[in-house]
């Protein structure tokens, strides 16, 4: 019975270490880099635009004067799903 459970116990043990990939990051030591994440930019157009003054922000940040009609990017780049709200 002990030498059962013992078994039980080591199974049990490299299942889990099995389980945690061995794969993370980059590291300074000669490991792999880490994988790069994808950006994206974020952009639109303007249509019907009268007047001066106009402002877009993509996040409540990334300042972007619009003086004509046409289209736009934003200079910041977001991550990939990130979130975003012009």
């Amino acid at each position: 019975m002990k030498r059962r459970l013992l078994y039980s116990g080591l199974l049990l043990t490299l299942l889990s270490m099995a389980g945690c990939g061995g794969g993370g990051g980059g590291s300074s030591d000669g490991g792999s880099p880490a994988p790069s994440v994808a950006s994206y930019t974020v952009g639109g157009s303007v249509s019907g635009l009268a007047g001066t003054g106009l402002v877009l922000q993509n996040n409540g940040a990334d300042n972007l004067s619009v003086s004509a009609s046409g289209s736009f990017t934003f200079a910041g780049a977001l991550a990939n799903a990130s979130p975003y709200n012009v």
